[in-house]
């Protein structure tokens, strides 16, 4: 009888890994369909929270910019909040953000999440219809002859 359960417990366990399996690869397809390309580390300008005025100047067009054009919602995205505006590498010790600089550093490297910034976003005209599309995440580096630019959007 105790081993009348083991070929089901087998295949429940086979079955629970596998879901997990497809689940890790869905998530990761994911992720790089919303990645533009990863920036070449050696067109990146070295930055720090010293940049941070001038960063939050530039998001009046970075935002519209990739929420805004050629979104069939981007009536929805007009108006936003900055939530957050911190460089990548800061997010490390702070639990509410850390996964964010894995997330960079898995899809372009260290170097690039080194020189990267997160910005968060809250979109108010989506509170009530989506909790997905409320918030909003987007990576921004500075390159060297373009000048500030969002190379991922989260969400």
């Amino acid at each position: 009888m105790k081993n009348a359960f083991l070929p089901l417990i087998i295949i429940g366990f086979l079955f629970v890994s596998l879901f997990m399996f497809v689940q890790t690869e869905v998530d990761s397809a994911t992720l790089e369909k919303k990645l533009k390309s990863c920036p070449k580390e050696s067109d990146l300008v070295e930055t720090s929270i010293d940049n941070q005025e001038e960063l939050v100047n530039e998001l009046d067009f970075l935002i519209p910019d990739t929420y805004i054009k050629g979104d069939e919602y981007g009536e929805n995205y007009k108006e936003w909040i900055v939530t957050t505006v911190m460089p990548l590498p800061k997010t490390v010790d702070d639990t509410t953000v850390d996964v964010y600089y894995e997330i960079a550093k898995n899809l372009c490297g260290k170097e690039v999440a080194n020189k990267s910034w997160l910005i968060q976003i809250d979109f108010p005209k989506w509170d009530d219809v989506s909790a997905s599309n409320s918030e909003g995440q987007i990576f921004v580096a500075k390159n060297k002859e373009t000048g500030w630019y969002v190379w991922y959007r989260y969400h």
